[in-house]
């Protein structure tokens, strides 16, 4: 590992307990150790190629905005968004546990009623991101984790779309998404 931090978060430095621990569609994702927290965090780096890209710039941004406006105990909290040099990155509450696509590759089944227990969970945090207009638009296993205790935790809302969007980052003629894991309704446009 190293540390994360620069002139603006020196007195805040994160110092990397791991390496890698996922990434989603536009950044990779490590866990780190937050000195002034005291806690595990991850730290999700918009990619080097999207960084010089205004609008993936914007939608990072974007992303970060409308999860810390989430507060829900089934979405990742979201602590900071910050730059450092030429990197934007988002802290965010590490889940300790593993993807929903983890457990089941490993599992292969999951009991009904535990996964009657996860899509419960899975609905109570949708329909809290829906109250608040905004729709996930990459729900799959391997945004959803499962922490150690069992609780569902919706992440990577990187290409979420806000129901009244006013910046036009997700124009109507956009299909965005994973095709192995969307509804019909995009695609048949």
């Amino acid at each position: 590992g190293g540390v994360v931090c620069g002139a603006r978060w020196a007195h805040r430095c994160l110092v990397a307990v791991t390496g890698g621990v996922g990434g989603g569609g536009m950044g990779g994702v490590s866990r780190v150790f937050h000195a002034g927290l005291e806690v595990p965090v991850a730290i999700k780096v918009l990619g080097e190629s999207y960084s010089k890209d205004a609008q993936f710039r914007h939608r990072f941004q974007r992303e970060a905005a409308a999860v810390a406006a989430l507060n829900h105990p089934g979405i990742v909290r979201v602590y900071d968004f910050d730059q450092d040099l030429d990197s934007l990155f988002i802290v965010m509450e590490f889940v300790d546990g593993a993807s929903l696509r983890a457990m089941l590759l490993e599992k292969g089944k999951i009991p009904i009623h535990q996964a009657l227990d996860f899509i419960q969970q899975l609905l109570s945090a949708v329909g809290a991101a829906h109250a608040h207009n905004i729709v996930h638009r990459d729900l799959k296993p391997d945004n959803v984790a499962i922490s150690n205790l069992g609780k569902v935790k919706v992440m990577d809302f990187g290409i979420s779309k806000l129901l009244v969007d006013t910046a036009g980052l997700t124009g109507t003629e956009s299909i965005i998404g994973t095709p192995t894991c969307m509804s019909p309704e995009p695609v048949r446009r």
